[in-house]
């Protein structure tokens, strides 16, 4: 029961869009929605604010907010692993490679699936609540984890490595910061990450950069340099061995 209350909750979140915080979904409508009792739901998440300074409503939105990190941040490290691994599988150059998981990327932040325009309004709605940044901190670490692995898998195949003492992670940062700011661009400008641009080299199949893949390669470029001693030989046969994202 608990589980289709949530599922419903979160469902009527993606559905109302970015706003502040979680303070606009009701249990009433969530549970009819869920097509769960009222009095089940307040069992489940039983309190007063007069008595315990936190009513059944707010614990509800708390677990909503949890569960809202956790399904709205995980699509993405996934996605551009599966992209990637068909890339390197056709022996595509490091800018190919850039270019279409960039687009990848910012298509699953971007698209309705994720809606992380919703998580970027709930990072908001935890400024004041110190039980809630640490939620939202412990699903943004998940993700950026997830996605420092994969990118890792991604120099390491292409025979890359950090260069002046920074690290792979702090390359996700920079990414996903730079795919944060876009993100909010794109209710003033819509489209404007995804801005055909003029890029480097030929591009061997698809369509050309975007403006948001021209600024991810720039990071990669200068965050990264060609690998004093490469573990591996970077070649087509060795990449179908390697095209394989880590778990």
């Amino acid at each position: 029961m608990r589980r289709r209350i949530i599922e419903a909750g979160l469902a009527e979140l993606q559905e109302r869009g970015l706003r502040p915080g979680v303070g606009h979904i009701r249990l009433t409508e969530v549970t009819e929605r869920a097509e769960v009792s009222l009095a089940i739901a307040y069992r489940i998440w039983g309190g007063s604010r007069t008595r315990d300074g936190l009513g059944g409503q707010d614990r509800f939105h708390r677990d909503l907010v949890a569960e809202a990190f956790r399904a709205l941040l995980t699509d993405y490290p996934t996605a551009v692993a599966g992209e990637a691994a068909q890339v390197l599988a056709a022996d595509a150059p490091i800018e190919d490679l850039i270019r279409v998981t960039a687009a990848t990327l910012y298509r699953a932040l971007s698209g309705d699936g994720t809606n992380i325009g919703i998580v970027l309004g709930l990072y908001g709605s935890t400024l004041s609540d110190p039980e809630l940044s640490a939620v939202a901190a412990t699903a943004h670490e998940q993700a950026v984890d997830d996605f420092t692995g994969i990118v890792g898998w991604i120099l390491d195949r292409y025979g890359r490595e950090m260069a002046n003492g920074l690290s792979v992670r702090d390359l996700v940062v920079a990414i996903t910061a730079l795919a944060a700011g876009f993100l909010i661009r794109h209710g003033v400008e819509p489209g404007i990450a995804l801005r055909p641009v003029p890029g480097p080299g030929s591009p061997s199949s698809g369509s050309g950069w975007t403006l948001f893949g021209f600024c991810t390669w720039a990071l990669v470029d200068r965050f990264t340099r060609p690998a004093a001693h490469l573990v591996e030989p970077v070649t087509h046969a060795a990449r179908p061995r390697s095209a394989v994202p880590p778990p």
